[in-house]
């Protein structure tokens, strides 16, 4: 699609005086949960999201039902400037189906990726929102679903496995980015889709910038673009931003930066996004496998994680950090392993 950019290189451009219209709202906790065919008017049962349906509380014998009906309630705070509200479901098995009070939203059947639902329609923003998300089981999803197979795993339990956010967006959002590093010219070369929600063309402002992730310390200041976004499009951006003697990233030295991004409207930020990523580059060379020009022998092993997830006996460890931290890095670096393949889902 065809649009007008007008680049203007500025740096050192402080935030003071900026309204935010984006807001990311988590709506992980405890959720109302019951079971069966139709949507019910009482709900018996509380379970934590994200997790399996196998952690109600009192016990449910989940085993026996198709369908599992989610409910938690949420407020709202200040209606963003011609906004968006949209529903991030990070990861669900097996298939979803949302209401917002009382109207039907839609549905999807990913079970290992993200989904989104726009909420804007059926929102209340002087009143609490019912969120009402019906979960199926394995086999009530379609042949075309990639729900995958796997003949060694006890049992295929639903649930919201993955995080639940709101996202509040003003009339326009970045909806995707992609970073690649160029160790030789030091840049990393930067990809963005950005959307229009509105009936009209908007300019907007996209001002980006690259800091060390962890001590904050500025690496590349403030650099802003002009962009000319068409009417309810989505439009791409592609820029440069340099990374001079960048510090590489390995196993051993996971040295990391930060991408911000800001999308500026009529004196507000539509949209804002801190995105993390490492100075490497994978090459295959042959037979080889070389990491920053450097042959690496990939010393690790293959992780079936869904398995673990038919264990009756885990409970909620998969969504602990610290547990998962130890799981999946400190243990296997005492045994010189840095390479894993996460299969089977």
């Amino acid at each position: 699609m065809k649009w007008i950019i007008f680049l203007l290189l500025m740096s050192g451009i402080h935030q003071d005086g900026w309204n935010m219209d984006y807001r990311k709202i988590s709506l992980n906790g405890r959720w109302e949960l019951e079971p069966g065919a139709q949507q019910p008017p009482t709900y018996r049962f509380t379970v934590p999201v994200p997790g399996l349906v196998d952690l109600a509380q009192p016990d449910l014998n989940w085993k026996k039902f198709r369908y599992f009906w989610y409910r938690t309630r949420f407020t709202l705070p200040e209606k963003p400037t011609g906004g968006r509200v949209y529903l991030q479901l990070e990861q669900v098995k097996y298939g979803t189906q949302v209401w917002v009070n009382g109207e039907r939203v839609g549905g999807d059947i990913p079970c290992y990726t993200s989904q989104e639902f726009d909420l804007t329609p059926y929102l209340q923003w002087d009143d609490s929102n019912e969120l009402v998300i019906r979960v199926g089981a394995k086999n009530t999803l379609p042949k075309e679903s990639a729900v995958g197979n796997d003949f060694e795993k006890i049992s295929f339990i639903p649930g919201i496995w993955g995080d639940v956010w709101l996202h509040l967006y003003g009339d326009v959002r970045i909806r995707w980015t992609r970073i690649i590093p160029d160790l030789e010219k030091q840049v990393i070369r930067v990809h963005c889709e950005i959307e229009n929600f509105n009936n009209q063309s908007r300019k907007v402002r996209l001002r980006y910038r690259v800091r060390e992730k962890k001590s904050g310390k500025t690496v590349s200041g403030w650099e802003t673009a002009l962009l000319a976004l068409p009417a309810q499009a989505l439009s791409t951006y592609d820029f440069t931003v340099a990374i001079p003697r960048p510090r590489l990233w390995a196993p051993e030295h996971p040295f990391l930066y930060n991408l911000d991004l800001e999308l500026r409207q009529q004196g507000r930020i539509a949209h804002r996004q801190q995105i993390p990523f490492g100075m490497r580059e994978f090459k295959i060379v042959g037979s080889d496998f070389y990491l920053n020009g450097q042959r690496r022998v990939l010393m690790g092993s293959n992780i079936a994680f869904h398995r673990m997830l038919s264990d009756p006996t885990r409970g909620e460890l998969p969504w602990n950090p610290d547990w998962i931290k130890k799981a999946l890095v400190d243990i296997p670096r005492e045994h010189n392993m840095f390479f894993f393949r996460f299969h089977l889902g």
